[in-house]
C-alpha cells in the first residue's frame, strides 16, 4: 500500500521539483516537507490541500483513497486560490457548496 509520504515523494520527483520548492509553494518549512516524506509527520488538512494544489493532484490521491491522481485537482482550476484557504475558510466554502447543491436538488425535484 502506498502511503502519503510515498505519494508526496513520487509526484514531487515526477514533476522534477525539489523539497525546497514544494515547501516554498505550500508555505511550510523545508524540514516539515522532509518530515512528511519521511512519514515522521502528517500535514494538517489546509496544508494537505495546498500541497495537492502545488503538486497538481487530488487530496484523495495523496491520502491513497483513489488511484487516479487528478480526480479533484480541478477544484483549484474551478476556484483559483482554493488551496490557500485555511481550515475555517474551507469549511465555509464546503457549507456554501452544500447549500447550492441542496437548492439545485430541490429545483430538480420540483421540475420532475
Amino acid at each position: 500500500m502506498t502511503t502519503l509520504s510515498d505519494r508526496l515523494r513520487l509526484v514531487r520527483e515526477a514533476r522534477d521539483l525539489t523539497q525546497s520548492a514544494i515547501a516554498r509553494a505550500a508555505g511550510v518549512d523545508l524540514r516539515t516537507v522532509r518530515a512528511y516524506e519521511a512519514a515522521e509527520k502528517a500535514p494538517s488538512a489546509p496544508t494537505l490541500v495546498r500541497l495537492a494544489g502545488v503538486l497538481g493532484v487530488s487530496v484523495d490521491w495523496l491520502l491513497g483513497l483513489v488511484d487516479e491522481h487528478t480526480g479533484h485537482a480541478s477544484a483549484e482550476k474551478l476556484v483559483p486560490g482554493l488551496s490557500r484557504l485555511d481550515a475555517r475558510d474551507l469549511e465555509t466554502v464546503s457549507e456554501l457548496v452544500g447549500r447550492f447543491l441542496a437548492a439545485a436538488e430541490r429545483r430538480r425535484d420540483r421540475a420532475a
